[in-house]
């Protein structure tokens, strides 16, 4: 596919200000508020706001068109996890990749994440406790026994937090099973990873990390934390509320054996950290 001409993937007979026409007045009353955006115009040389259907839909097919050649080798690359063996691959792919995953190489869409964001202007969060910084060796994740994780043993703690280059995460401890990785960013801060023996000791952890953010001037706290959880229960009491974005975390399985367990939401415990964005 790497190399098509994107004009191969369209069908030039269409005739899509016959099929504009199909349309309510009411559709296309909500295409102009909510959906024509602005582009550049190569024939005044200038940028204007689409005008009508047929425009809408050209840059749509584009956009299908360019993901479909741009994914391609992430496509080429699960094939070949599956010719070596692996059981499945999981990711949270965008809105367009995850519509080609669905369509092309039978992946399947397992959960929808909302972000929980606490505002740290509306909340006062107690001070005081200090927690030791920094990473150490010896760290061990201490996560839901009977859900589906992502591992965290020391190495991968270390490869994926610990000496990223590219992001610049921290750590508050109480222990080495009691932990939060968290990434600033921007004016809010990411509650990457969370690893509690208990509710108690995860309510410190969060209130350590929502003293110190307040006392920075950041302004917000976000998080990802699984619906009926304790955790989840803790997190709406101090005041996070679910906000955007909302991320898709789907699969490609491979192995009929544990697909019945991989494929169900309720099997899962996902945080921040486990997606390659945060």
């Amino acid at each position: 596919m790497k190399g098509k001409n994107i004009k191969n993937y369209f069908n030039f007979d269409i005739d899509h200000e016959k099929s504009g026409a199909m349309l309510s007045e009411n559709a296309l009353w909500l295409l102009e508020q909510r959906y024509f955006v602005q582009r550049f115009d190569a024939e005044i040389n200038a940028v204007r706001k689409e005008q009508n259907f047929s425009e809408f839909v050209r840059r749509v097919a584009r956009t299908v068109a360019s993901a479909e050649v741009n994914y391609s080798d992430d496509i080429e690359w699960i094939k070949t996890l599956e010719k070596n063996g692996y059981a499945m691959v999981m990711g949270f792919p965008n809105f367009m990749a995850n519509r080609i995953f669905n369509s092309r190489l039978g992946w399947k869409t397992v959960l929808e994440i909302p972000t929980l964001k606490l505002s740290l202007n509306d909340i006062d969060p107690p001070g005081g406790e200090e927690l030791k910084e920094g990473f150490f060796e010896g760290m061990t994740f201490s996560g839901d026994a009977d859900l589906c994780n992502v591992e965290m043993s020391p190495e991968y703690i270390n490869w994926r937090f610990k000496n990223n280059r590219e992001k610049n995460y921290k750590v508050l401890s109480i222990d080495s099973s009691n932990w939060i990785i968290y990434q600033p960013y921007n004016n809010e801060i990411n509650l990457t990873k969370l690893s509690a023996t208990d509710i108690s000791n995860a309510k410190r952890l969060i209130e350590a990390v929502a003293s110190a953010g307040k006392a920075c001037g950041y302004e917000s706290l976000t998080a990802w934390s699984r619906i009926n959880s304790g955790v989840h229960d803790l997190m709406e009491k101090t005041g996070f509320r679910v906000a955007s974005p909302i991320r898709t975390f789907g699969i490609r399985c491979f192995d009929a054996s544990v697909f019945e367990t991989v494929s169900d939401p309720r099997k899962w415990s996902l945080q921040m950290g486990d997606c390659n964005i945060y």
